[in-house]
């Protein structure tokens, strides 16, 4: 995922190239009077999108936590403040305990 800013007669536009698949990608222009409207920040609006991408299981932690420009566990405490359950499955914690595993080995 990608994304820069444009600035030109007063006005800001931000663009987002979300990777969707391999071979797939959407880009995503935003003008500053839609953020704007709906009365957030771009800061705001970026973790709003990256939330509700989140929640809709677009975006991994990672990639929420990317595209909003926070800590993992910033992005994490987002998801709580908006009551959004973490998509954590039984195989990300057998994959977190197999690398927890290969780590203490490593010792």
């Amino acid at each position: 995922m990608t994304g820069s800013w444009f600035y030109g007669k007063g006005c800001t536009i931000q663009t987002f190239s979300v990777f969707l698949c391999k071979i797939c990608i959407m880009q995503l222009v935003i003008p500053d009077n839609v953020i704007q409207a709906a009365n957030l920040s771009e800061r705001n609006f970026r973790i709003e999108l990256a939330c509700w991408m989140y929640q809709k299981e677009f975006f991994t932690l990672g990639q929420g936590a990317n595209f909003s420009n926070l800590s993992q566990l910033e992005f994490m405490k987002e998801l709580g403040n908006r009551g959004i359950e973490w998509n954590f499955s039984v195989d990300d914690l057998r994959d977190d305990l197999k690398n927890l595993e290969s780590l203490r080995n490593k010792k």
